[in-house]
C-alpha cells in the first residue's frame, strides 16, 4: 500500500501544475497555459505544489492505515465486546476466545471437548510473554481452536473464579501464578493445571505444541 500511495501522489504531482494554473487563471479572469509559468512567482507556485503534495501524502497514509485497522477489527474474536482492558487485550488474537459464561460452557458439552481455561490481568508480565509467544501464534491457535473450547479470563474482574482454580493449581501442582492455566471437562472438573507456557518446551517446561495433543488424547 505504501509503494502505491507514492505512486499515486507522483500521477498527481504532474498535474498539480495545472491544477494551480487553472486556479490563478479564473481568479484573475486570463486564460494561462503552463508554457508561460516565468509570468507568475515560482516561489508561490513551488510552496503550493509543496503542500499539496503534503496533503495528498496524509490522505493517502491514513487511507492506507484505516484499511488495516478496518481488517484487524474484522479478525477480533469474542472479547471484543467485553468492557475489560486485559480481555480486549486479547481480541485480536486468532485463539477463538470466548468469555467467562453459559456460551462457553453449552459449546463445549455440545462438541464435547475439554475447556482451556487461560487467567490473567492487565499488567501481568508473564502474561503478555504467553500471548505473545503462544495465543498470537497461528499454529498454537489452530490446535487450541481444534481441540479445546477456550475461556479467557481477567482476575481482577472476576475474583471468585480466578482463587477458585488457583485453589485448585496450587493443590494439584503446588504452586500458582500467572497466567494460569487450567484444563477441565465440559462440566468444569479440572484435570490439568499450570501457568506460564512457552510456544516450545524449554527444558523441563513443556511448550504450547507438545501440550495440546498430549492433553487432547
Amino acid at each position: 500500500m505504501i509503494h502505491k500511495s507514492a505512486l499515486d501522489i507522483n500521477i498527481h504531482g504532474r498535474i498539480i501544475d495545472e491544477i494551480i494554473f487553472n486556479s490563478l487563471s479564473y481568479s484573475n479572469k486570463v486564460i494561462v497555459k503552463p508554457s508561460k509559468l516565468s509570468n507568475f512567482h515560482h516561489q508561490d507556485i513551488n510552496s503550493m505544489k509543496k503542500l499539496i503534495l503534503i496533503f495528498l501524502f496524509f490522505t493517502f497514509t491514513w487511507n492506507c492505515n484505516g484499511d488495516t485497522m478496518g481488517k484487524k477489527k474484522n479478525n477480533q474474536n469474542r472479547l471484543a465486546k467485553s468492557q475489560s482492558p486485559y480481555l480486549l487485550q486479547h481480541a485480536s488474537n486468532p485463539v477463538d476466545w470466548y468469555p467467562w459464561g453459559d456460551e462457553a460452557f453449552q459449546k463445549a458439552k455440545k462438541d464435547n471437548k475439554p475447556i482451556f481455561l487461560s487467567i490473567g490481568y492487565s499488567t501481568c508480565h508473564w502474561c503478555h510473554v504467553m500471548e505473545h509467544e503462544s495465543f498470537e501464534d497461528s499454529t498454537v491457535a489452530e490446535l487450541m481452536n481444534q481441540n479445546f473450547v477456550n475461556i479467557k479470563v481477567d482476575r481482577e474482574e472476576m475474583p471468585e473464579v480466578d482463587h477458585m482454580y488457583m485453589s485448585v493449581c496450587q493443590a494439584m501442582t503446588g504452586r500458582g501464578g500467572w497466567p494460569l492455566t487450567i484444563v477441565m471437562t465440559p462440566d468444569k472438573e479440572p484435570f490439568f493445571a499450570g501457568t506460564y507456557f512457552p510456544k516450545d518446551g524449554r527444558g523441563q517446561r513443556p511448550g504450547m505444541l507438545q501440550l495440546i495433543p498430549s492433553l487432547a488424547n
